[in-house]
């Protein structure tokens, strides 16, 4: 809560909730032990929880066998744990084989026996009914020489590991790390970490965000470089030929932009670049990739037609995934349960959205919370997860109403830039803008018309070389862009990408400006 209280509700078996107690809570209580804590951050895994503080500590609680809490254990704990390694498990599963074909091949009848098969110690001993229980059941505060000056600013939870990320741009990682999900290249049965170990991507980098799926680790970078390491059985790892267990972060390259979010589910991942666009690859079965069809992708892929705000805060267990888009909140994947907030579901598990569809009850009137979008002249109509803007008639719609032009009066071009005014007096221009002839923000080039909007009422422009004039319909006359040989007249040499007047005409009324390569002139 906005007060620092961090509450919890749920199943409790193993001291999940924080609560001092192993009973379920359907009515939401305060986790213990952060009673005189400013919590700013809260993280779920699969069976533990965990906080951080606005000084930078991080609190865990839940059950502690896998190293998930790395807290200091007694010695007989310890002993425990090493006893339960060493022990070999076993299960009966079931197994179905025919006992009468047809001579084509045909399977007329089948029976099914049970089998007793030996548990690999991967898929066994981060379960619950496989360990012996040692449970946290309040916040307890992880105290590790490891971790001496580190401020911690983000918290993620895999299934049986922890991780974090400090102020410093250090990442580190702790628990279960069977398929090399801490990235320290270490894996395999006995592999687990009661300690913090350093999760290291290059000498270079700075570690910005992290987050922890079912089994495998993604890290994102101040450079906006994702690494990704852990269980790839399903392709959650990113790399085609990595193999079914990456321990050491692995860059993924050749991506179509720059990442600034990650995600990462129980065995699938997600990437959103700056643009909005998102990537999902790995396990797909329920259809959470988002992709339209359930097809596991060992590679980065891109949703079509997605634009995302924010990505959802996943982890373990999830084969669901929710996004913020521009007209509110969209969800695919598994809702047997009706986790998509769509309705159905009814326990149904084959109750699955393979695509991207808008949570309807979270839909956005984009009309009224964001500005901007529609030109000031059009009118928004709100749409389910959309909008549409929509220009006054006789006006020349640019990018769906995003620019409403009226009629053309004139046109005019400088040495790489072009300029036209409409019959409302309103200058739109593009081109070149790399030393600011446009009079917009930012270098490069303008490749659809935009309107200048700090100038209004023109009745006459022109463009130079490289830069441009305007005459307003109260004789001032504005000028900008390159002006190394005082071109616009502004009483200095200084290049400016804002309009502003020229000097020496206050007393006159102009009715007329001229530009040439590097002179302007007008006439009164």
């Amino acid at each position: 809560l906005r007060n620092g209280t961090v509450l919890s509700w749920g199943e409790n078996s193993y001291g999940q909730l924080g609560r001092g107690n192993e009973t379920d809570w359907r009515r939401p209580g305060a986790v213990q032990g952060l009673q005189n804590e400013k919590v700013v951050g809260v993280a779920c895994g699969h069976l533990h929880g965990a906080a951080w503080t606005e000084q930078g500590s991080i609190f865990v609680w839940g059950p502690e066998w896998s190293g998930r809490l790395s807290l200091n254990r007694t010695t007989a704990e310890r002993q425990q744990t090493t006893a339960e390694r060493q022990q070999i498990r076993y299960e009966q599963v079931p197994v179905t084989r025919p006992v009468v074909t047809n001579p084509d091949g045909t399977v007329v009848e089948t029976r099914t026996t049970f089998e007793t098969r030996r548990i690999h110690r991967c898929e066994g001993m981060s379960n619950p009914e496989s360990r012996a229980q040692v449970n946290r059941r309040i916040a307890s505060r992880v105290r590790v020489p490891d971790l001496e000056g580190e401020v911690v600013v983000g918290v993620s939870l895999g299934e049986a590991h922890t991780l974090i990320v400090t102020r410093s741009g250090r990442a580190f990682g702790w628990g279960w790390n069977c398929n090399g999900q801490l990235g320290n290249g270490q894996s395999g049965e006995d592999a687990e970490e009661n300690s913090p170990v350093e999760i290291v991507v290059g000498e270079e980098e700075r570690i910005v965000a992290v987050s922890a799926g079912g089994s495998h680790s993604l890290v994102l970078t101040a450079s906006q470089n994702v690494f990704a390491f852990g269980r790839n059985f399903e392709g959650q790892v990113g790399v085609e030929r990595a193999g079914r267990t990456v321990a050491t972060p692995h860059l993924l390259e050749n991506l179509p932009g720059r990442v600034v979010e990650i995600a990462a589910g129980e065995n699938f991942s997600f990437l959103r670049l700056e643009d909005g666009r998102v990537l999902s690859f790995g396990e797909n079965g329920e259809g959470q990739l988002g992709l339209g069809h359930t097809d596991s992708q060992r590679e980065p892929r891109l949703v079509d037609g997605l634009r995302a705000a924010r990505l959802w805060k996943g982890g373990a267990k999830t084969f669901t995934s929710l996004l913020v888009a521009t007209g509110g909140v969209q969800g695919a994947g598994k809702n047997s349960d009706g986790q998509l907030g769509r309705g159905g579901g009814n326990g149904r598990a084959s109750t699955v959205e393979l695509s991207f569809t808008p949570v309807l009850a979270l839909d956005v009137d984009e009309c009224e919370v964001l500005t901007g979008h529609c030109d000031s002249r059009a009118t928004c109509t709100n749409t389910v997860s959309s909008f549409v803007c929509e220009c006054p008639v006789g006006f020349s719609s640019s990018g769906s109403g995003t620019l409403c032009i009226g009629r053309l009066s004139f046109v005019a071009q400088g040495g790489r830039h072009s300029l036209t005014v409409d019959d409302q007096g309103d200058l739109f221009v593009f081109g070149d803008n790399r030393n600011g002839q446009l009079g917009l923000e930012g270098g490069g080039s303008f490749r659809l018309p935009t309107r200048v909007r700090q100038v209004s009422g023109v009745v006459d422009a022109c463009g130079g070389g490289e830069f441009s004039l305007a005459l307003l319909r109260n004789g001032t006359v504005l000028s900008w862009g390159e002006n190394s040989y005082g071109q616009l007249g502004r009483g200095n040499e200084t290049d400016w990408r804002r309009p502003g007047a020229v000097q020496g005409l206050q007393n006159e009324k102009v009715v007329g400006v001229a530009c040439g390569h590097l002179h302007g002139s007008v006439c009164t």
